[in-house]
């Protein structure tokens, strides 16, 4: 599972930084807001995308 943090609301367009799979692979991430080093909220549900 991918843990995703994300700087603020006003920080559309988040890209994943690590590479593509080769062959087609399912990605399972969490994501959460963060301000500065602390936690903004509670984790979003678990989504599963398909990548590669």
């Amino acid at each position: 599972m991918r843990l995703l943090t994300f700087p603020s609301a006003s920080s559309p367009g988040y890209v994943a930084t690590q590479p593509f799979p080769a062959t087609p692979r399912k990605w399972t991430c969490r994501a959460i807001y963060r301000v500065g080093d602390a936690q903004a909220g509670q984790w979003g549900q678990t989504a599963t995308v398909t990548v590669g």
